[in-house]
């Protein structure tokens, strides 16, 4: 008989969840990936911070693949931060005569995208959301990137990345609505 066995760390206690008769199934990483995918659904993706596998070759291939699904929260974060240290270059880029004379310059996505650069309000928006998610993507890579577990330190990592946010931010008016959505999740 084969089983797998899901348990949920919480509230600093390890929870048995349910476990899976799959005596009947291929353990490939599709089927493996599936059940992690299952039981992530039910506890609620906002939920799951990290996935511990078995360290079958399956298993493993199987965290990765949810784990490219999780990076999709870093890719988001890079590219914005990279689009604010060339707002410069793009801000100068559409207000260039070579833009002006460009064919693009005439067409419907090249004057939304011109009206986006140039707005100043778009730019404060970058600016901020930035500011806010620059922290818990540090606690995510950090949570990553350790060799040791990290689970029992999650806590603490997320408190100082909601005191870095409030120090960044200053006014509880902004920072408020940010740590009360951290702190639910």
């Amino acid at each position: 008989m084969s089983i797998i066995n899901f348990l949920i760390y919480c509230n600093r206690r390890v929870v048995y969840h349910k476990l899976v008769n799959s005596s009947n199934e291929i353990h490939d990483t599709y089927y493996i990936s599936k059940l992690m995918t299952e039981v992530i659904e039910e506890i609620g993706p906002q939920n799951v911070v990290q996935v511990i596998t078995d360290n079958g070759a399956n298993f493993k291939r199987a965290g990765e693949i949810l784990r490219s699904r999780a990076t999709r929260f870093a890719i988001n974060f890079i590219a914005l931060r990279s689009l604010q240290q060339k707002k410069v270059a793009l801000r100068t880029m559409f207000t260039s005569e070579e833009w002006t004379s460009s064919r693009y310059a005439e067409k419907i996505d090249g004057k939304q995208t011109e009206k986006c650069i140039l707005n100043t309000h778009f730019w404060d928006c970058i600016a901020e959301i930035i500011v806010v998610v620059e922290p818990l993507y540090k606690v995510l890579r950090r949570v990553d990137m350790e060799k040791t577990h990290q689970m029992s330190h999650l806590y603490h990592y997320i408190h100082q990345a909601q005191e870095e946010i409030k120090r960044v931010m200053i006014s509880p008016a902004k920072y408020e609505h940010f740590i009360e959505i951290i702190s639910r999740r």
